[in-house]
């Protein structure tokens, strides 16, 4: 077995111990990969259809909670 050098143990432990969210890292990659340009987040038609899924099923829940609370106030 090779033993680890200070940096590559460093490495590992930040690896392993990172506490942010999933979307918060894969945004920082996104970008840090497109060197800091935010175009990338819509360049693509996959995101013009994943944007709208979810600004569809946003309104739909907003929706369908105004119409419950109006049926439960009448």
């Amino acid at each position: 077995m090779v033993p680890l050098r200070r940096a590559d143990a460093i490495l590992c432990v930040d690896r392993f111990s990172d506490s942010r969210p999933l979307a918060e890292t894969s945004l920082r990659n996104a970008l840090l990969s497109s060197g800091g340009d935010a175009s990338i987040l819509v360049a693509s038609p996959i995101t013009w259809v994943l944007y709208g899924l979810m600004a569809a099923v946003l309104i739909f829940t907003a929706w369908r909670r105004l119409r419950q609370r109006k049926s439960v106030d009448v």
